[in-house]
């Protein structure tokens, strides 16, 4: 499996977003996996629903292991039982929550209610992934605002009425991007990560590598990468690229400057590379966006 994920991570860093991966123990393949940059995230809910384990009522003591298609998240109403992910056994309390994903092995001991959702980003044959979903974790505490938003799901999902999908999903979205920013507030990144972006937006135009970033704060480049991927779940790399992005957004709004003069103030070495991963991350052209960005204003 180590050389799958090498080779997926190959893949993505050379432009090629999907890829097909060992058959799984036990017959049937795998899903496909892909890249989906965060602005093109949009997730297809596939079933929502309750399901009460209790303790003492026939149950057995551990329920088989499965394995996990594509994504599913619950959250726990109340105290009691446990649950075993890729080997790893939980006690399970009021609003903990679970992230699983693509080949994940989970099973769980009774005594306990559960509110779950099980979905994907659109294509039901290709599990997505990018830097966001990869940082949160498997197993988690939640909050009371956690489990309105799974009540407001489930609301929606009974209606059947005329835009509850869109309702449902968009909910979905909001939840599982406010995962992320629980785990990763930028409150919580330590002093050296802090130091990086700030020394990231100084100099946004300038080439900037991960000597540099270690130069400025005294680590070593490995300490620093290894840092930057547990605060925030990315490289310091993909994260100024994301910085470089939201900055060549504001001045493709805001003005009429050549798309070679925003490439060179965001710090892309050419036009092309600019144009690329512009692309690469929103959908679509760095001119497109110009354009639906001043018929807004």
């Amino acid at each position: 499996m180590a050389r799958e994920i090498q080779f997926g991570k190959a893949a993505i860093k050379c432009g090629i977003f999907t890829f097909r991966c060992r058959p799984q123990e036990g017959g049937g393949d795998r899903m496909e996996k892909g890249y989906l940059p965060e602005e093109r995230m949009l997730p297809a809910i596939h079933l929502v629903r309750r399901f009460t384990a209790s303790a003492g009522q026939g149950h057995p003591a551990a329920k088989s292991v499965r394995v996990v298609k594509g994504y599913e998240t619950g959250i726990y109403l109340t105290n009691g039982g446990s649950i075993i992910i890729n080997g790893e056994r939980h006690a399970l309390q009021r609003y903990h929550i679970r992230f699983l994903r693509e080949g994940d092995r989970v099973s769980s001991e009774p005594g306990y209610t559960c509110d779950s959702i099980y979905f994907d980003f659109g294509d039901s044959g290709v599990f997505y992934e990018n830097e966001m979903l990869a940082a949160i974790p498997s197993f988690f505490m939640g909050n009371e605002s956690h489990a309105f938003l799974f009540q407001k799901i489930a609301e929606y999902a009974k209606s059947g009425e005329t835009g509850a999908a869109a309702a449902m999903n968009g909910l979905l979205l909001q939840m599982v991007s406010g995962y992320y920013h629980l785990l990763h507030s930028k409150e919580d990144y330590s002093e050296t990560v802090k130091s990086c972006l700030s020394y990231m937006k100084e100099h946004l135009g300038e080439h900037i590598t991960l000597s540099d970033l270690g130069d400025f704060t005294g680590y070593s480049a490995l300490h620093v990468l290894r840092l930057f991927k547990e605060n925030t779940g990315r490289t310091p790399h993909a994260h100024l690229t994301k910085m470089r992005i939201a900055y060549a957004k504001e001045l493709l709004a805001e003005g009429n400057d050549p798309l070679a003069a925003v490439a060179s103030a965001c710090g892309f070495d050419s036009e092309s590379h600019f144009q690329s991963l512009f692309k690469k991350q929103t959908g679509i052209t760095p001119g497109k966006y110009r354009k639906y960005a001043m018929q807004l204003t």
